[in-house]
């Protein structure tokens, strides 16, 4: 058992014994009743997302990965990369896995790194929560003041990528 792990079943047991002191074994199952039901919604995005990037994978030819997200594909696949971060919508269970997809089909890494800069950065599916919580004047000001952050990571991303090419394996790679 790694440290994580046990780390993890530690809190669990604590939380347990204190859900049990709160209210007995039905709170201690009601919470891990919970717990199940968002495993199961997780496990179902968790699915979807592979099976969405395996799908594009064979669906789109190696040819056209290479010359549109590939280490040679430059800044249109950084560009790629960068509105698929902003409109991929969920969480990390969704947008790690799709990912660790397109890595595995030859995705070049910088572009890669470019989806996930600018799905932290520019997620558009937060916008509305955004508005209606922050308020336009602190939403516009973070946007402008963020809006420069991922072409200029694609950017350094793309050197290093090029710079440390004879050193490092390639993306995918286990």
């Amino acid at each position: 058992m790694d440290r994580t792990t046990k780390v993890f079943s530690v809190i669990t047991l604590l939380v347990a014994a204190l859900a049990y002191q709160m209210g007995g074994w039905d709170l201690v199952f009601a919470g891990i009743k919970r717990g199940l039901d968002t495993l199961i919604t997780v496990a179902v995005l968790i699915v979807a997302a592979y099976a969405t990037a395996g799908l594009a994978g064979v669906l789109i030819s190696q040819e056209s990965i290479k010359n549109y997200l590939g280490r040679e594909a430059g800044w249109r696949g950084l560009l790629i990369g960068m509105a698929a971060g902003a409109i991929t919508p969920g969480g990390p269970y969704v947008y790690y896995p799709i990912a660790r997809a397109i890595s595995s089909a030859g995705v070049g890494f910088a572009t890669v790194f470019t989806f996930l800069t600018s799905k932290g950065i520019w997620d558009l599916s937060r916008l509305p929560m955004e508005l209606a919580i922050l308020g336009p004047r602190i939403t516009l000001i973070r946007w402008l003041v963020t809006s420069f952050i991922p072409p200029v990571l694609a950017y350094i991303a793309y050197r290093l990528d090029k710079q440390l090419e004879p050193f490092l394996p390639a993306g995918g790679e286990e």
